[in-house]
């Protein structure tokens, strides 16, 4: 509401007093006289204060000429959020359309009608459609319509049915692709490409010393969903047989899946050397080459138990890490005490031999102590 107010200014004892005209509105107080002529056509109530007169006005807005339009959230959930579409029609001064005007909303492939405008503002709380999809937005209000905007429907994530294709028994030392059956919705919609998944890999490991017994160790791995369908890659290297694979989206998981991953095994009893070193009153060993039954070296890490018996009973146990496809390891006993029992205990199989020190390999001063 616009109304002017009477300023008397005097200048004390200087002479006789002056007035000017003001407007004073919800943007400030302005002179009358310095008004411009655009902020004469805001509309509303302009009252005018002038030798102890009021002239009372109620300006109107004009015919709307620009309608926005904002729907909210931008993504929605398939048969789960409301969306809100709003809209703001003003004339060509900037002025808010009047009360009453019928607003009109499309959304998609439909047209809905809205709230009436109040203080130039249209509004529709609406039930998104169930397929999901980018839909194009508009309103009209007044015969003006507004640009273009885009709001999204995406799958509903929670009712999605999970589940682990079955997998064929893959190699040991290779990359295993584990993929879900199709992810839809409950509406048949797919997941769109990106979607994050999580990938649970259970399996039993030894508990903690002095606990004994077994405990369950996850590991947790990323996947995507690509063309309908999750991905993810595991590296079969080290896995037990009892291996379940589980896959997670949003707040559904799938059945464990079982892994069939076809274990390492050595192709045959490794060849093992044993000699007296020269720096140190004892034996040093050499286990291999490691050869799988797939005819590579044994990869690297993989972890192997040597329990060495002397003939009066001492007993020597001795953990080792492959490393080129060989293990080496010092053992503190002498050369007199041959000849010794050597056992092998790994994942890879188990072997045992009768073994006394002999000549040292060639290649003895590029070795490395573990």
């Amino acid at each position: 509401m616009r109304f002017s107010v009477l300023i008397l200014l005097a200048a004390l004892g200087l002479g006789p007093a002056q007035a000017e005209e003001f407007i004073s509105d919800g943007f400030g107080l302005v002179p009358r006289s310095a008004s411009g002529e655009e902020r004469a056509q805001w509309a509303g109530l302009q009252s005018i204060e002038n030798k102890e007169k009021f002239l009372t006005s109620l300006r109107m807005p004009e015919a709307v000429e620009t309608v926005m339009v904002f729907v909210g959230p931008k993504s929605l959930v398939a048969g789960q959020d409301e969306g809100h579409a709003v809209s703001v029609a003003v004339d060509r001064h900037g002025n808010l359309a009047a009360d009453g005007l019928a607003v009109k909303f499309r959304l998609g492939d439909e047209t809905r009608a809205g709230n009436p405008t109040r203080n130039g503002i249209g509004d529709l709380i609406f039930a998104p459609t169930t397929r999901s999809g980018t839909y194009a937005s508009g309103a009209e209000v007044d015969s003006c319509q507004s640009p273009r905007t885009l709001f999204r429907v995406t799958a509903d994530l929670r009712s999605v049915a999970l589940e682990i294709a079955p997998q064929p028994q893959v190699e040991p030392e290779q990359i295993l692709p584990l993929v879900t059956e199709p992810l839809r919705d409950r509406y048949g919609n797919p997941v769109e490409d990106g979607t994050a998944l999580t990938l649970l890999v259970e399996h039993p490991t030894e508990a903690p010393e002095g606990q004994g017994g077994e405990v369950l160790d996850v590991s947790v791995l990323s996947a995507r969903s690509v063309g309908g369908v999750g991905h993810a890659e595991i590296l079969t290297r080290d896995m037990p047989p009892e291996a379940q694979a589980q896959m997670v989206l949003a707040t559904s998981r799938s059945a464990p899946r079982g892994l069939d991953i076809a274990q390492v095994r050595l192709a045959h009893a490794p060849e093992l050397r044993l000699w007296a070193r020269e720096d140190a009153p004892e034996l040093r060993l050499r286990v291999g080459p490691l050869v799988t039954d797939a005819g590579h070296l044994l990869y690297e890490g993989a972890e192997i138990a040597l329990h060495i018996t002397a003939p009066d009973g001492r007993e020597v146990s001795l953990t080792g890490w492959a490393r080129d496809g060989y293990l080496w390891l010092d053992v503190p006993m002498g050369a007199r005490d041959a000849p010794y029992r050597v056992a092998i205990e790994s994942a890879f199989g188990d072997s045992e031999t009768t073994l006394s020190p002999g000549p040292a390999p060639r290649d003895t001063r590029k070795e490395l102590v573990q």
